[in-house]
């Protein structure tokens, strides 16, 4: 057995493990419903025959004849009208929206087809927008040519990428039709269309109104229900339903926009709900994916207020939300998933759902509440004085409607989140954070990064060593690797012709061998200091653990680091790599004389760096956002493996 067959071997043997009897009996049923659906539908979908038509609606659920009358009922549904006005609502939406120049020119930029997508900017189509295409990869029509096929038959071919960091090539990135066909820009639309009739200005609401219906238009034509890449992922169509109800409600009275259009729009969300019954993205280590599905089952059950049928089933649709809130989300407010990045995406996702199900005054439990205002404030602390998300783990820039904007918390704090597996320090304008090891079997792992013992440091909020985020994820397999290596983090690693390699490139991007560990962190607050104490097990040597010591002095801004190891053996040729990576922004100067580096931003001293460390410059990357990679510095150093403590000191001027 050769080895690839043999790891994948391996993984399945102990998935099966993992999911024991009643596991193994979930994922059976979930696979004979998806078959059923595809029984169902399959052909008719290839014929471009699939889903409701108004006629079919009207026999299923005894719906008036004519859509005008039911149009006319589902205009009198001003739940989402409720949801605008809900305090929590209003305080996390970005600023932009209550600014209306500003709301005004996204929304320009919006009418003329120029579309803001992940970190890769603004793309701008004219009037035929690519609804298939990796237009930034340079390759014409690299996802068109699934267009007519049933989405359960797709799959994404990759070719075989060098691997090497030094190649540009790339495979064409899946989630840029994906992020697309979301449709999150319908939101912006809609709040410049109310924000200019609320100044007479009607010719500029017209033209958001126009750009609404021809761009949802184009994509109903051009994404027959169950054909081509935007039918292939859950998540995706129910992120997509939600904004698409969301541009319903906003544009339902636009009097340009004939009913016939809104026909095909009320079935097409339909066939979103239907679609989402039959393929939940449900496991025995859920996720986001998940949640997404679930929220835009609650949005579309919410929606059809007049089909008993379809509008009890909102109740059902909140216990699922609670449920995994629950499951998903520590007791101290944070997310299992080991990304500060998808903790603001699923903080997005439970505010959506306590406004939504206040605003149908559904029977709401205090955990909803309460989980989410510490949801909220573990997103507040882990942003800094100028507004930025420090990144931990993965960050996709992913949102559902309009992205969670929150305040930072600008008053000195020790929050130590043991769950999550992080320590937050303001203090005399610093942000610190320290990452501990923590990680438990029922987990996902694939938006962790190898990050134990990393810090991220900000002053005054100026980044100056950063997590590096994630760049990419399927389109550039070496890259995805890289950046959630050690390598890339503010820790220490070990390496060994001995020790397996830490990231298995052959199997899953979405996974990450993590053993089980608990926090060990030490904690002590005094008057003039801050000192955490932690450790992590090398995964495939136990008996090896790398130590970490902080020290911050709170009066003079002095940051000191011990690290050591403790072996019982040490593995033959092992070697300890540090590693410091520092935001773009931040210049280094070597000051030979005091053996020390000089922090610049800007051409200003921030401080300076000493270590018993030979450290080394060497260049490194950081993404602030999908798809962005930017150049920055990378101190790096290596050193035979012993237990000798390494001091390092970052003084702050």
């Amino acid at each position: 057995m050769d080895y690839r067959k043999e790891t994948m071997f391996a993984h399945y043997l102990q998935r099966i493990r993992e999911l024991g009897f009643h596991g193994l009996r979930e994922v059976f049923v979930r696979r004979q419903r998806k078959k059923a659906f595809s029984a169902r539908w399959k052909q008719r979908s290839l014929a471009q025959a699939a889903g409701l038509t108004w006629a079919d609606f009207v026999q299923e659920f005894r719906a008036p004849k004519k859509f005008e009358d039911f149009f006319e009922q589902l205009k009198k549904n001003t739940h989402l009208e409720k949801v605008l006005i809900h305090p929590l609502f209003v305080e996390h939406l970005p600023p932009f929206f209550s600014t209306p120049q500003e709301l005004f020119a996204h929304a320009d930029h919006i009418a003329q087809g120029c579309l803001e997508i992940l970190g890769f900017g603004e793309h701008c189509f004219g009037k035929n927008i690519q609804w298939h295409e990796d237009f930034f990869s340079g390759q014409t029509e690299s996802f068109s040519g699934f267009k007519n096929q049933f989405y359960q038959d797709i799959k994404i071919p990759f070719v075989n990428i060098p691997n090497d960091t030094a190649s540009e090539k790339r495979n064409p990135d899946i989630k840029i039709p994906w992020e697309l066909s979301r449709f999150n820009h319908i939101f912006v639309l809609g709040m410049a269309y109310r924000a200019a009739q609320e100044i007479s200005h009607y010719q500029w609401a017209d033209r958001y109104a126009r750009a609404f219906h021809a761009h949802v238009s184009q994509w109903m034509r051009q994404n027959p229900y169950l054909l081509g890449v935007n039918w292939l992922c859950p998540m995706d169509v129910g992120i997509r339903a939600i904004n698409l109800l969301w541009g319903f409600h906003f544009f339902k009275n636009e009097p340009s926009i004939q009913p016939k259009f809104f026909e095909r729009l009320v079935c097409s969300l339909y066939n979103h709900m239907e679609y989402l019954e039959y393929n939940f993205e449900t496991s025995d280590k859920p996720n986001n994916h998940y949640l997404a599905d679930l929220l835009g089952y609650f949005y579309l059950s919410t929606f059809f207020v007049n089909i008993k049928k379809i509008y009890r089933k909102r109740q059902h649709a909140l216990k699922l939300l609670v449920e995994q809130l629950q499951h998903q989300i520590f007791p101290d407010g944070t997310s299992y998933e080991g990304s500060t990045a998808y903790h603001a995406l699923v903080t997005e996702i439970f505010l959506h759902s306590l406004a939504l199900g206040t605003a149908h005054a559904l029977d709401l439990p205090f955990i909803l509440q309460h989980r989410l205002n510490q949801m909220l404030t573990f997103a507040a602390q882990v942003t800094d004085s100028n507004g930025s998300l420090i990144q931990i783990g993965d960050n996709d820039s992913g949102k559902i409607v309009a992205g969670l904007y929150v305040k930072p918390r600008l008053h000195d704090t020790l929050s130590s989140y043991k769950d999550f597996g992080l320590t937050i320090i303001r203090n005399n304008g610093i942000h610190l954070t320290f990452r501990h090891a923590t990680f438990a079997p029922y987990q996902p792992s694939g938006h962790f990064h190898y990050d134990q013992l990393s810090i991220t440091l900000s002053i005054n909020g100026i980044p100056i060593l950063v997590d590096p985020g994630s760049y990419c994820y399927t389109s550039q397999p070496i890259w995805r690797n890289t950046f959630r290596d050690f390598s890339y983090h503010n820790s220490m690693h070990l390496e060994s012709p001995t020790l397996e390699q830490r990231i298995d490139k052959e199997l899953d991007l979405f996974q990450l061998k993590r053993i089980q560990e608990s926090s060990q962190v030490v904690i002590l607050d005094q008057e003039k200091t801050i000192e955490l104490v932690d450790r992590y097990q090398v995964v495939q040597e136990p008996d090896i653990a790398a130590h970490r010591s902080l020290d911050l002095d709170k009066n003079t801004r002095i940051i000191t680091l011990y690290d050591w190891w403790t072996a019982e053996h040490n593995p033959k040729h092992a070697v300890t790599w540090w590693s410091f990576v520092f935001a773009p922004s931040i210049q280094l100067e070597l000051d030979e004389q005091a053996n020390s580096w000089i922090i610049r931003h800007n051409n200003n001293p921030l401080g300076c760096i000493r270590s018993t460390l030979p450290l080394e410059s060497t260049q490194g990357w950081f993404s602030p956002a999908y798809g962005v990679k930017q150049a920055c510095i990378r101190l790096v150093a290596q050193l035979p493996l012993n237990q000798i403590k390494q001091k390092t000191t970052v003084q702050l001027f």
